[in-house]
């Protein structure tokens, strides 16, 4: 092999950021922040060519406007940068006008422009910053629009098309991503297996290029891991808040409306970065699954009830029909109710208007024997079918059959791959049948049974342990300015007390001087990390701590429950979920 045939990962991997959907700059370690790499659509954004501005520094190419003497673009981001540099930690701005040069042909005058920009470490083994990820988004309408107090519709407007438009380019983008892992684990593979013929005579040259290539692919995964965290980061505010306008009956009913459009883009974008996360667990085998007896009625029950907007507004026929003896499965209860929800959530999706869904399970006979200790989930609709040609393929990542498909009912084509990997490693199967186009679907899950547990524990009435648990005094600690306000107002508007910091050095001096009974902070922080926070509250034993951070790999998590969190919740977090959890840590 051939170290050219080495290269293709590196390249995907290059085009992949190139062509990502947002506006990314790569820098180099200060001081002189040259541009190392830069995405597309920041050259769009910027009116700049990629060849003009690699290589050069960052505030030789963007320079602040010289008929603003007002300007403090170029001094507000080179003190995040620096900040960047002495904290190692991400640093969020507030939102910035700087105003951009247009090219030459256009009269190279300045235009007025705002932005919103994160900064954000990638941390080399030792610990030193290797670069910077600056990202940047063009919020310049948004100001615009709310200077003139122009109409709420266009402002919404853009929230719905946005998620539409991500996934119309990432799903290119995530395609270039698993083939880019396919041959980075193919060349491995080869390397491997030539190591162990001793008749090679570049065994060593092999081993060199097997460790660079584990180090490229390390860089890869801090890399996602950072970008997983700047994308999450930012919906989190707007999740919690139309969470609860949602729910506010004092509200509108047409504002309400806009509130569940905005929400249900959030959770879509929400989703769409849990299944590239997910799929990149499975494929490296690092997904870690938590037994313990679970219903599968109950989540059969509860997927149906996360339906419900739409089945009512497509205005769907569901019946059901919970017929199985046995339906107790020995299984990860989080990942079964993920599966479940899935399934269902697709057949609501691909069924037209006044269409029918049914939900039914069996056990023992009626699923083609006399073994009663298996249990046949079938989830069947009228939707638009599946063509016999594409069923072979319907549980490969990024397969939705055609195109056209993806784009008119979105997503990445990567939930019935993770459904199936899922089901696998919980003994199961996941099988789906479908005449033809325009004659409906039906999926049948299948797992093993256990036996009926004799005397199921009861919770109590939500009333009473919310009431109980009313005066809680928490300790937030978030550095996001918007979120650490979102929430701090509806947890005081729950009942609880809330006191905020947006460091470690502020949080610690707290946790000294005032009481508390629980911790809920994030993990980066701008001088240290959450887990230092928790280390140093889990001296005084009646503190829990709930982790809520953007970082939600399984590292991140095991890190967390070493430190003394209770819980781990990723970013964007719902606040229903988030009062539920509090609600089980106060307990």
């Amino acid at each position: 092999m051939s170290d050219a045939q080495l290269l293709p990962p590196e390249q995907n991997f290059r085009s992949l950021f190139e062509s990502a959907p947002a506006s990314y700059l790569v820098l180099s370690p200060g001081p002189d922040f040259r541009i190392v790499a830069v995405s597309n659509a920041y050259l769009r954004a910027t009116m700049t060519q990629r060849d003009s501005i690699l290589g050069r520094r960052l505030f030789e190419v963007f320079p602040d406007n010289p008929d603003d003497p007002s300007a403090t673009g170029t001094s507000n981001l080179r003190a995040s940068l620096e900040r960047v540099m002495r904290e190692r930690v991400a640093d969020t701005m507030a939102v910035q006008k700087y105003d951009i040069r247009k090219p030459e042909a256009d009269g190279g005058s300045f235009e007025e422009r705002y932005w919103s920009p994160v900064n954000s470490p990638v941390l080399g083994a030792d610990g030193n910053v290797e670069s910077i990820i600056h990202r940047v988004e063009d919020v310049t309408e948004f100001v615009r629009l709310k200077r003139s107090d122009a109409a709420r519709a266009r402002v919404n407007e853009e929230l719905r098309t946005k998620s539409g438009q991500m996934e119309s380019e990432i799903v290119l983008r995530a395609g270039e991503l698993q083939e880019a892992n396919r041959r980075l684990r193919d060349a491995m593979e080869e390397l491997a297996r030539r190591e162990k013929d001793s008749s090679y005579k570049y065994v060593e040259q092999l081993r060199r290029a097997k460790e660079e290539a584990e180090g490229a692919n390390e860089a890869k995964d801090r890399f996602l891991a950072v970008l997983s965290h700047e994308l999450r980061t930012p919906l989190t505010p707007i999740l919690a808040l139309t969470s609860a306008l949602c729910n506010d009956p004092q509200l509108p009913e047409v504002v309400r409306e806009d509130m569940q459009t905005i929400r249900h883009n959030v959770e879509l974008e929400a989703r769409i970065i849990d299944d590239l996360l997910d799929l990149t667990r499975i494929s490296r085998g690092k997904v870690e699954l938590h037994f313990e007896v679970v219903d599968a009625h109950k989540a059969i029950h509860v997927a149906l009830a996360m339906c419900a907007p739409e089945i009512e507004s497509k205005e769907l026929e569901v019946s059901l029909m919970l017929r199985a003896r046995r339906h107790h499965l020995w299984a990860d209860p989080a990942r079964i109710q993920q599966i479940v929800v899935n399934i269902v959530g697709n057949a609501v999706k691909f069924t037209p208007e006044q269409g029918k869904v049914s939900v039914a399970t069996y056990s023992g006979d009626k699923i083609g024997g006399s073994d009663s200790e298996k249990l046949a989930i079938d989830v069947a609709d009228t939707g638009i079918g599946i063509e016999a040609d594409l069923l072979p393929n319907l549980f490969q990542a990024f397969e939705q059959g055609e195109r056209t498909i993806t784009r008119k009912f979105g997503g990445l084509g990567l939930g019935l791959a993770i459904c199936r990997s899922l089901v696998e490693m919980q003994h199961g199967t996941l099988t789906a049948a479908s005449e033809g186009t325009g004659t409906g679907a039906t999926f049948t899950l299948m797992f093993e049974t256990m036996p009926t547990p004799s005397a199921e524990r009861t919770l109590p009435p939500d009333a009473a342990p919310r009431e109980a648990h009313k005066k809680l005094r928490i300790l937030l600690v978030e550095d996001h300015l918007d979120t650490s306000k979102v929430m701090a107002r509806l947890l005081t508007g729950f009942g609880y007390s809330v006191a905020c910091a947006s460091s470690v050095k502020t949080a610690l001096h707290l946790l000294e001087t005032e009481p508390f009974d629980l911790l809920i902070s994030d993990l980066g922080l701008p001088d240290g990390s959450g887990l230092d926070v928790m280390r140093h509250a889990k001296q005084r034993p009646h503190i829990k701590g709930i982790a809520v951070s953007g970082f939600g790999m399984e590292e991140d998590v095991r890190r967390s429950r070493e430190a003394g969190f209770v819980q781990h919740l990723t970013k964007p977090v719902e606040f229903q979920k988030l009062e539920a959890a509090i609600e089980q840590v106060a307990g």
